[in-house]
């Protein structure tokens, strides 16, 4: 499609697909390379702001800060002036997730309540479902685990209607890990040995990952 594409438009969305499937294929070297790449190559628009929330998707990923926060705050005053709030919410999850990374527990969940409320306003359910994960893991942080539960299983719940798989897939680990917490060992097994296969299933090497390892301190 690349090797085709004669509009610039075109080009922006091929390489914008591109670098999307190589992340959730799990090649996230390659795919922040890809997103750097349309965002750096791309005019001031909804485009480059897409770019550079696939840049803090991947830094993420790999456990940067820094270059993560910079993409965020080049892309938020873009989201701002089309007044995009599918794109607002991302962006507000992202600060949310690398302000958990931080420790900061308070920065992470207003971030997170304001990434669900733009998702309401967009009408945007898979949005709406990644935000939902977002409250779960700051009320995990502040270790309120009946309020962490209840927002995964609203999201997981929003996933199975939607099917986003994806999305689910996280939600499933962390409902096994609070388990733990609340004294249900069997049922945060079974959580935790599903989320591990679907998260294989579907390539997300970064959730199998943790799901295994909290099945092994169980």
């Amino acid at each position: 499609g690349l090797a085709l594409a004669a509009m610039a438009d075109d080009r922006l969305r091929l390489g914008l697909l591109r670098a999307m499937a190589l992340r959730e294929l799990g090649r996230i070297p390659e795919s922040l390379a890809a997103f750097r790449a349309v965002a750096e190559t791309t005019a001031e628009g909804l485009g480059q702001c897409r770019a550079w929330i696939g840049v803090a998707s991947c830094v993420r990923l790999l456990g940067g800060n820094e270059e993560g926060f910079a993409a965020l705050q080049a892309a938020e005053p873009l989201a701002r002036r089309f007044r995009a709030a599918r794109e607002l919410s991302e962006i507000h999850y992202y600060f949310g997730a690398l302000r958990f990374a931080l420790g900061d527990i308070d920065g992470c969940l207003r971030h997170h309540a304001d990434a669900h409320g733009f998702a309401l306003t967009a009408q945007d359910a898979e949005c709406e479902a990644q935000a939902l994960s977002g409250l779960g893991d700051a009320h995990y942080g502040r270790g309120r685990m009946r309020q962490a539960i209840d927002h995964f299983r609203r999201c997981q719940a929003l996933c199975r209607e939607r099917g986003f798989g994806r999305i689910e897939v996280g939600s499933t680990h962390m409902i096994g890990a609070i388990r733990r917490y609340l004294s249900e060992g069997e049922q945060a097994l079974a959580d935790l040995r599903q989320a591990a296969a679907t998260a294989a299933k579907v390539g997300n090497i970064r959730t199998q990952m943790v799901a295994l390892n909290i099945l092994g301190e169980i």
